[in-house]
């Protein structure tokens, strides 16, 4: 595909086969990724790949440990990146999140599935460390998109989770974390399950907000 229509088709997918991803399409995607126009620096940030027998024991424990929570919200969605999230959920089958009201059923099972990378073979964990500035924020939001857009041009989907980011204790020990990193989010990546009854959509753009944004000096 090129880059207009990936950009254009990618989405979030809920579900996954269990199909492997070949290291080959992994490598290719991290070299496509380190092209990216703003290169992050590697001392402030770390991405980890799950797989196999690993990802099994990390959906182990966050399961056991998510079981046992009475609240799975990330408490660091503040503001309107809060309620963006909400808005978006809601696209998805109506999971969007109703503050009065508390958690609905849909909501605490698709909230259950980011745990479980909902069932794609390919869990991936971004880090970075706590202190670091702008640039370095933006370098890393770079190379990741970079990264997500080259697998999608390959077909191969993916979904970030925010939720993993509540249990940084648990994915740090499964994964083998170092404690100057913090669990910025999870990325489920996998084959898409069309199979599975769940509406794939894209995500709102809100372009014409977005645009207002921008600011052209012409004289």
């Amino acid at each position: 595909m090129i880059l207009d229509e990936v950009q254009l088709s990618r989405h979030h997918g809920q579900f996954y086969l269990s199909k492997p991803i070949s290291q080959g399409i992994l490598d290719d995607a991290l070299n496509s990724a380190s092209r990216c126009p703003c290169r992050p620096s590697t001392d402030v940030w770390r991405l980890y790949l799950v797989t196999d027998d690993a990802l099994t024991r990390l959906k182990s424990a966050l399961s056991k440990e998510v079981s046992s929570s009475t609240d799975t919200t990330v408490q660091t969605l503040t503001g309107s990146l809060k309620d963006t999230n909400s808005e978006l959920g809601a696209v998805f089958d109506g999971v969007g999140r109703d503050e009065r009201r508390g958690e609905t059923e849909t909501h605490r099972r698709v909230t259950k599935a980011n745990f479980e990378f909902f069932g794609a073979p390919v869990g991936a964990i971004l880090t970075m460390k706590k202190e670091v500035n702008h640039l370095e924020v933006m370098g890393v939001g770079m190379y990741l998109q970079s990264f997500l857009r080259a697998l999608a041009e390959m077909e191969v989907g993916s979904c970030v989770a925010a939720s993993i980011a509540a249990y940084q204790e648990v994915v740090k020990r499964e994964v083998g974390i170092a404690e100057d990193l913090e669990v910025v989010f999870g990325i489920a990546i996998g084959h898409q399950d069309h199979e599975a009854g769940v509406k794939y959509v894209l995500g709102p753009r809100e372009a014409a907000k977005m645009n207002h944004r921008v600011t052209f000096w012409v004289t």
